[in-house]
């Protein structure tokens, strides 16, 4: 694999893409199917706009690389690029790729706001790359958030739409804001949780560096409460989403438990007997695959 290949990250960018193209096609979209309600970014726009969201994360890799270049270097990271500039050269070409194709969808649909989404969300990711990350919790927040908002950007994406529905089918807009609301929740925890995970991976070097994160200000005691309490709020949501929030069928309720709460459980017993590098980073790929499921009850749901 390329340097340049893998310094993006194509599976985290393939999860976020897929986020995206299972809550518009197998959530949204069918809502508005049967109605004369004109969705602002069909007829390809959406892929359009996932394509500027994927931008935004690669770029937001490429900067986290160019300020973690130095750290890199001495852990012999083996997909670095060879020069610290090529990660800003890389950066700006996407900003600006990024921001022509911003501007074309905010002048198609006529909200010229979504550019300054598109500034404010490279704002951020600078700043966590450069700072927020190496504060106690608070990057660990802010990437969560950042995840959540690749959720909630197609419900602001189709806000006119949405409005519209809930003067025609208001039960219709409930079902669809409270799948959108769910998993924008369950990804932000989820995120979180893998966040604080990897700093726990990435507690020796950081020490080394003098890097501050909650796993070297932490005991591992006190990370691990953490960690499972964060588990904890992930499973009662869960929980209370499928028993009283979701209107569904028993079996799409059960599919729920077996895909929502079971790789939770997994997860708690890893943690439970997690003791070195090794096992925090299978937590860390647990963690993946559990947005995966989450995405997996979604399509199920709508689908059976």
């Amino acid at each position: 694999m390329s340097p340049i290949f893998s310094a993006l990250r194509p599976l985290n960018l393939l999860l976020i893409l897929l986020s995206q193209l299972v809550l518009y096609f197998f959530v949204l979209y069918p809502v508005f199917a049967y109605t004369t309600i004109k969705l602002q970014f069909a007829n390809g726009h959406f892929f359009l706009l996932s394509l500027v969201t994927i931008i935004i994360c690669s770029a937001g890799y490429l900067i986290n690389d160019y300020f973690d270049f130095a750290l890199d270097s001495h852990t012999l990271k083996k997909s670095q690029l060879k020069s610290r500039v090529h990660y800003l050269i890389l950066y700006y070409a996407l900003f600006i790729i990024g921001l022509f194709m911003s501007y074309y969808l905010a002048n198609y649909i006529g909200q010229f706001n979504f550019i300054f989404i598109y500034i404010f969300a490279f704002i951020v990711l600078f700043l966590y790359s450069s700072w927020l990350k190496s504060t106690v919790l608070i990057g660990n927040i802010v990437i969560g958030l950042f995840t959540s908002g690749v959720v909630l950007i197609l419900l602001l994406a189709e806000y006119k739409a949405i409005g519209e529905l809930g003067e025609l089918d208001s039960s219709g807009q409930t079902e669809l804001l409270s799948i959108f609301s769910f998993y924008a929740i369950f990804a932000l925890l989820v995120n979180v949780f893998r966040e604080i995970v990897k700093d726990v991976e990435d507690q020796e070097n950081d020490c080394n560096f003098n890097i501050i994160t909650l796993a070297t200000n932490c005991s591992l005691k006190g990370i691990k409460s953490i960690l499972f309490l964060i588990l904890l709020l992930i499973a009662s949501l869960v929980t209370y989403w499928l028993v009283t929030i979701l209107d569904s069928s028993l079996l799409n309720k059960l599919i729920g438990m077996v895909l929502l709460l079971i790789p939770n459980l997994i997860m708690c017993a890893k943690l439970y007997t997690a003791s070195d590098q090794k096992d925090y980073q299978t937590i860390s790929i647990l963690s993946k695959v559990y947005m995966f499921t989450g995405l997996l009850f979604i399509v199920l749901y709508k689908w059976i």
